[in-house]
């Protein structure tokens, strides 16, 4: 039987076991059981949690190389779970894996980054099922190495992704809340209605269609960013990014790349002096984007600037991000077009 973490209720034998190892990630300051995600699931750093999470039972199923892999883990996901069942485990698997896909995905607000997991593991009764969603990300200059976050970019993390998926605040959150986070209501979608999703073990729809009523500007854009950490091909992250302040900024196909390139200066860069060159830059990186998705060949000579451009457009965005958590009138301009025309038109004539 593994053992609890402490304080955490004792474990019945009809309770399912999660667990998976995450990679390229280090997390300074965590103590204790972890830091909760959604449901009973756990972030930890704790060796005697993760060493004894896996039951003895499971280990022919899994295999020596798999669970002494989990057991080396430096940070490890796992959770005790009711209600699981024969007829409902890989549903309640694949639901886990996409929403810790998401969280994954989200740690990118803080920096640039690649954190992931391979094979997701549900111990239930004398069965095992194992699975994984999507594959491995890969920083802004295509290169994946190790990232160390503090225990409260993690907690801000968490915060956010319950926010976006709409679970109910759970007896911790008001201690773990950021205040960046308390005021932001990214579940909403543009036409005002909200896309929570229904239950603990509810279908997850892999590859569905994002509209106005299902999805927001923001999810929108963190969707493309999560698609540009997918690849890693320079150009196609560069045109990923693109598409990714188009989610949060268009209002029209009308001269877009000024309409973007203009919008982007004055969102995200304070200086007013510096403006144009970042201006100048965004339309720098649409001309290379409309190069490559019509065809065009990549010059030998231009895979440092490529990189360069790769990386200064994926930090441009993510202070585009942030400006809609810390910018009240922007966040609420970007429920609705009029709004957003509107704001914008107010800072080129501030």
């Amino acid at each position: 039987m593994p053992r609890l973490p402490i304080g955490a209720p004792a474990l019945p034998r009809a309770k399912a076991i999660f667990f998976t190892r995450l990679h390229y990630l280090t997390v300074t300051g965590l103590a204790g059981r972890g830091i909760q995600l959604f449901d009973n699931i756990y972030l930890t750093t704790d060796r005697q949690t993760i060493t004894s999470t896996i039951p003895v039972s499971a280990h022919p199923l899994i295999g020596t190389l798999e669970v002494n892999s989990f057991r080396n883990s430096a940070v490890a996901i796992y959770g005790y779970l009711d209600g699981v069942t024969e007829a409902n485990a890989l549903s309640v698997l694949n639901r886990i894996l996409v929403f810790l896909d998401d969280f994954e995905g989200l740690l990118w607000i803080h920096r640039d980054s690649c954190v992931g997991h391979e094979i997701g593991y549900l111990v239930h009764g004398l069965n095992t099922s194992s699975n994984m969603y999507l594959g491995q990300r890969s920083k802004a200059n295509g290169i994946v190495n190790e990232i160390a976050f503090s225990a409260d970019e993690v907690r801000t993390t968490a915060s956010l992704f319950r926010q976006l998926r709409g679970f109910k605040k759970d007896d911790t959150e008001q201690s773990q809340a950021v205040d960046r986070n308390s005021y932001i209501n990214p579940v909403q979608s543009d036409n005002g209605s909200d896309h929570r999703d229904s239950g603990p073990f509810s279908d997850i729809q892999i590859g569905w269609i994002q509209t106005r009523s299902n999805s927001s500007r923001l999810t929108r854009t963190l969707s493309m960013v999560s698609r540009a950490q997918r690849t890693t091909m320079l150009t196609e992250k560069i045109t990923f990014y693109c598409s990714a302040l188009e989610a949060l900024l268009s209002t029209s196909q009308a001269e877009l790349s000024h309409q973007i390139a203009e919008r982007v200066a004055l969102i995200s860069e304070e200086e007013k002096d510096r403006r144009l060159d970042l201006y100048q830059f965004i339309k720098r990186c649409y001309s290379f984007r409309s190069k490559y998705i019509h065809g065009a060949s990549i010059k030998t000579g231009d895979a440092k600037y490529i990189t360069d451009m790769s990386v200064l457009l994926d930090a441009t965005v993510r202070r585009c991000v942030d400006a809609a958590f810390q910018k009240k009138e922007f966040r609420q301009a970007l429920l609705d077009e009029n709004k957003l025309d509107t704001f914008m038109l107010g800072l080129i004539f501030d």
